[in-house]
């Protein structure tokens, strides 16, 4: 699927929700239970599974290349933010960032040749780290963003 500047929110997310799945993060916990990531679109208040990754709408950033807007370049943020049990602490959400930045490094070949997204020269940053009480549950969650340019 290639990316289009006109449904580039909907094709960014799918390119990175189709990449994830077949790639599907995940941890080995204190007790050597393997846990995979619930990858979603957005944060499941009722009755949620962990651990999981919401997928937030791609921010894009447009900039003019020349004055009459005929040549431009597209930036593309996409924002993941990590959830899981603070029993199982940040390492959790550590290793399933690992997992995710693994992926996209070693599938940037084909983010370019299917999607049309390239990798920004510093691709990756990560923010957010907090805990919050859901349904008598405490949970951890960060953010991690991917910089992208679409070609």
């Amino acid at each position: 699927m290639v990316v289009s500047s006109i449904t580039i929110r909907n094709d960014v997310y799918d390119a990175i929700r189709t990449l994830l799945v077949a790639n599907k993060p995940s941890y080995t916990d204190k007790d050597d239970n393997i846990r995979e990531y619930t990858i979603l679109s957005e944060f499941s208040r009722d009755n949620p599974s962990f651990p999981q990754i919401v997928i937030n709408s791609a921010n894009i950033n447009v900039s003019l290349i020349t004055l009459d807007g005929g040549t431009n370049e597209q930036m593309v943020d996409v924002q993941l933010d990590f959830y899981e049990k603070q029993d199982f602490g940040f390492g959790a959400i550590e290793s399933g960032i690992d997992s995710v930045q693994n992926t996209i490094l070693t599938n940037q070949s084909s983010l370019k040749d299917d999607d049309k997204l390239v990798l920004m020269e510093e691709p990756f940053d990560e923010s957010n780290p907090a805990n919050f009480e859901e349904n008598n549950q405490q949970i951890n969650t960060k953010s991690f963003i991917i910089k992208l340019k679409l070609t």
